[in-house]
């Protein structure tokens, strides 16, 4: 009997140490992954009363309104959205998920139990392609990521047109660069190296710049991921899903400013995922 009663107390034991760790498991995940989302929210500028995260992508709408690409649109397949970049849309969601919805049921239990100013805040996401004009650009009170340069994404044009940017995309002479626009190191060209040809595609290297500020005027936090052509914008895709901590820790919630490097997807279809960054502003 006494044998029993040591098996069973034994057995019990077991059970509940192993309950208590799993418990402790269980907190200490909850734990990280709320320390997680709210650095991310800081990151993104995002609050309970500024809970809504609009993904402006590139469009062929938007390309089609300036008479200088307006041949080269036909030449093309349309569609309001490039492939390679809804290609991208997997990164952004799996990024953005700890936002939208709770991963574990402690999460549910957690938030339906606590007092309400401890919960998660659950953040609304639109994904849209750009308008054709910069009118159609409405936006106000919100966090707004601009995917893709000034060609395709007028959201991205405008910020250009009212020198918000640190940086700018552009040609030159036949050769894709980025233009450091203000600081130390302002009017500098960074990438001009790099052949830039419509057609033939003869060059072996893309570039790509994320940057981050905030639009004032209208009450945007404002983050912009483009490249010269849609693997750079991958390239800054990948980038910024990928180290948002790094940057957080580096910059909190100051604006900055990146310029990337990578391989041309008819060098290296995955060329995005290994990019140089050639400059960064300072923390």
């Amino acid at each position: 009997m006494d044998a029993f009663r040591v098996g069973l107390l034994s057995s019990l034991s077991a059970n509940i140490i192993t309950t208590v760790i799993l418990l402790i498991t269980a907190l200490l995940y909850a734990f990280t992954l709320g320390i997680k989302r709210k650095a991310l929210l800081r990151f993104l500028g995002l609050s309970s009363e500024c809970n809504k995260l609009i993904i402006c992508t590139s469009s062929y709408s938007a390309f089609s309104v300036n008479p200088e690409t307006q041949e080269r649109l036909e030449q093309k397949t349309r569609s309001a959205i490039s492939v390679n970049e809804f290609l991208a849309f997997p990164a952004l969601d799996r990024w953005l998920s700890p936002l939208t919805k709770h991963s574990t049921f402690l999460e549910y239990l957690i938030n339906y139990i606590k007092p309400s100013i401890f919960r998660f805040i659950t953040i609304n996401v639109e994904y849209i392609p750009s308008p054709a004009k910069i009118d159609n650009l409405p936006w106000s009170n919100c966090t707004l990521i601009l995917i893709g340069g000034p060609v395709f994404n007028q959201g991205t044009m405008l910020y250009y047109s009212q020198n918000m940017c640190s940086m700018h995309l552009l040609t030159l002479e036949n050769k894709i660069a980025v233009q450091i626009i203000r600081g130390k190191r302002a009017n500098e060209i960074l990438g001009s190296n790099i052949d830039f040809d419509e057609y033939e595609v003869s060059r072996t290297k893309d570039i790509a710049i994320i940057e981050k500020f905030h639009d004032h005027e209208r009450n945007i936090n404002v983050i912009i991921a483009a490249g010269a052509t849609s693997q750079g914008t991958k390239a800054a895709i990948h980038q910024l899903t990928n180290n948002w901590e790094k940057l957080y820790n580096r910059y909190k919630t100051k604006p900055f400013a990146i310029c990337l490097e990578c391989a041309n997807d008819k060098v290296d279809h995955n060329g995005y995922l290994d990019s140089t960054v050639l400059y960064a502003t300072d923390s």
